[in-house]
């Protein structure tokens, strides 16, 4: 059967399946060509009591690279340029009636769609710093990096304020992954302007493919519950792909 129709027949919300099938149509051109890395991954976030399962893709080609993540709630994709920085970015919650585009022109972030039921269409003026939105490869730009500092702007997805971060590398040191230690660089992520003390965040990324290994952090500022996405072993990830009604690596995407 072709994409259409194996798209209709998945449990995906129809913007989803509007974007996908747009992707297939892409990837199916000479422009794009072979993927150079692909990865699939399974996160399982937790804050307070909550907890659930995030499924992460990332198809890296050699003029940018895609990566789609979603939960059971929200749906992500970012079009990436090759230094990992964001040149489009979508945002799906169909329970909270969220339908986002931002799109990077010059040094303007433009803004439209549905957002908690409103429209919007607005632009927001940032610098020439890079804009990553995917924090989880954005960051890799540090691992071999002779800096050890980067500033960027990033886009809050509960309430689209437009924020400029502050990334330093830190130590190396292992993390129990799946019950195996594994190398990971420890990169802080903090607010221009807000110290430390009130918000930062904890990335550790495997080195070698720059993978993010786990997340700590506030959700929030002071007074918020601590959040932990940590990366899942192999049984976790088949679970997630069961979860999400995947199929096989390569037949969703």
């Amino acid at each position: 059967m072709d994409g259409r129709t194996f798209l209709k027949r998945q449990h995906l919300s129809q913007p989803l399946r509007s974007l996908l099938i747009a992707g297939l149509l892409l990837l199916a051109t000479p422009f794009i060509g072979t993927a150079t890395e692909s990865k699939i991954c399974c996160y399982l976030h937790s804050c307070g009591e909550e907890s659930h399962l995030s499924l992460w893709r990332l198809e890296v080609y050699d003029d940018r690279s895609l990566l789609y993540s979603f939960t059971k709630a929200e749906e992500h994709f970012n079009l990436l340029t090759p230094q990992w920085a964001s040149k489009s970015w979508r945002l799906v919650n169909e329970a909270e009636k969220t339908r986002i585009k931002v799109e990077r022109v010059g040094d303007q972030l433009l803004i439209k769609g549905l957002f908690q039921g409103e429209e919007i269409s607005r632009s927001e003026a940032i610098d020439s710093a890079p804009w990553y939105q995917a924090h989880s490869v954005g960051l890799r730009n540090l691992l071999n990096s002779d800096g050890k500092t980067l500033e960027f702007w990033t886009v809050r997805p509960d309430n689209l304020s437009v924020r400029r971060l502050r990334a330093q590398r830190h130590s190396m040191g292992k993390l129990p992954i799946a019950g195996e230690p594994q190398q990971a660089m420890r990169i802080r992520v903090t607010a221009v302007g807000v110290p430390s003390w009130i918000w930062h965040g904890d990335y550790w990324l495997r080195p070698q493919d720059g993978v993010l290994l786990q997340y700590s952090g506030r959700n929030g500022l002071l007074g918020a519950p601590p959040l932990k996405i940590s990366l899942q072993g192999p049984d976790q990830t088949n679970s997630c792909h069961e979860l999400f009604d995947l199929g096989q690596p390569g037949q969703r995407w």
